[in-house]
């Protein structure tokens, strides 16, 4: 069913949920290329060019954060 014939059936507010829903559950899988792996390093960057830095700091893990630094993350 394409999209336009589905909307015909769901509201556009139902829509919205729907779609944000299935990007955050894609951004957090383990497996989101754009998610860093646990042992990423200073130099580890996504394919977006996000950094392993951004996303600690996005997450607000201080100590992760601190971790990169000292390994020598670029913050600039």
């Amino acid at each position: 069913m394409s999209m336009k014939a589905f909307s015909k059936f769901v509201p556009k507010s139902a829509l919205a949920t729907i779609l944000a829903g299935a990007i955050a559950t894609a951004l957090a899988s383990s497996n989101s290329p754009l998610t860093p792996p646990a042992d990423a390093g200073p130099a580890w960057r996504a394919p977006d060019g996000s950094t392993a830095l951004q996303w600690a700091a996005y997450d607000g893990d201080a100590a992760r954060v601190k971790q990169l630094l000292k390994q020598g993350a670029d913050a600039k």
